[in-house]
């Protein structure tokens, strides 16, 4: 992704990133502070889809994190 991005671990899944030029993997959104969260699989979601991916299944989680990244297998 382009632009300068700040790191912050927030947790063991996901990395807290600023950058203003990328949107949310998941729902397109761009967030006016440009604070993302980065997942192990370098899925990028805002803190809405962050919250929504975390009360899924890890096993659903996990084969919507694969789809969206295009690694369906």
């Amino acid at each position: 992704m382009p632009g300068n991005r700040n790191r912050v671990e927030v947790d063991a899944m996901y990395e807290k990133i600023t950058d203003s030029s990328a949107g949310c993997d998941l729902c397109g959104e761009k967030p006016c502070d440009g604070q993302l969260y980065l997942s192990e699989k370098h899925l990028c979601v805002c803190p809405d889809c962050k919250q929504k991916l975390e009360e899924i299944p890890q096993k659903s989680r996990a084969n919507l994190e694969n789809y969206l990244l295009g690694n369906v297998m």
